[in-house]
């Protein structure tokens, strides 16, 4: 129904305010725990593009990291969701309070246009690999999918119903007026993603996997 949009977002008070920015200067940065993306998505980027950002992991979720931006603890957090960031930090938009360094996916946000995504970063076919296995999760998304071996003309159906849904005005309004953000993909286009991610070669799997646990 809608990728999970996420961001890296900094206050607009911190020193650095991009990515670009971060390869000179220094920038402090929460984030969760080592498996999570605000974690190893940062330490790829330090690795990969030559980025400064010293992360302070455990906190726990977005709220405290939040809190701890605004408070002026860290610079910036390393992960929260855009509709998170829509519904309950809607004064950081309105007051122009924060900026966004990149979205944690392997492409940009319908409503953020102008955001990179990790793929953007990259400097040849290896780090664009990596960052692209890296960010995957996020287009996959929040998606529904039915048991191995289901019919295909089930499949068909359940698709079609989908589709119908995801375009149906009724439901585009209610979803809107819940700050909800639709934006589709059809179950052909996930299944693609997922087989390519899937299908990611060993040693950019290899490359990848020394991100996790620092």
């Amino acid at each position: 129904m809608t990728s999970t949009a996420t961001l890296a977002v900094v206050w607009r008070g911190a020193k650095a305010q991009s990515v670009e920015a971060a390869k000179t200067t220094e920038m402090i940065i929460a984030s969760t725990i080592a498996s999570n993306s605000s974690s190893f998505i940062p330490l790829a980027l330090n690795d990969l593009v030559g980025t400064k950002f010293r992360l302070i992991a455990g906190y726990q979720g977005s709220p405290p990291m939040a809190l701890a931006m605004e408070r002026g603890e860290v610079d910036a957090i390393a992960g929260m969701s855009w509709e998170a960031i829509q519904t309950v930090k809607r004064d950081w938009l309105d007051e122009n309070k924060v900026g966004f360094l990149y979205t944690l996916g392997a492409r940009r946000i319908r409503d953020l246009p102008d955001v990179p995504c990790l793929p953007d970063f990259a400097s040849d076919d290896r780090s664009r690999g990596i960052l692209r296995l890296l960010g995957s999760g996020q287009e996959i998304g929040r998606s529904l999918v039915a048991e191995p071996g289901a019919p295909p003309e089930r499949i068909a159906a359940l698709r079609e119903a989908f589709d119908a849904t995801m375009a149906d005005p009724a439901y585009i309004a209610d979803a809107t007026a819940r700050n909800l953000t639709v934006d589709p993909l059809p179950g052909r286009e996930v299944a693609r993603i997922v087989a390519e991610t899937a299908a990611t070669p060993r040693d950019i799997i290899d490359a990848a996997r020394k991100y996790f646990g620092q």
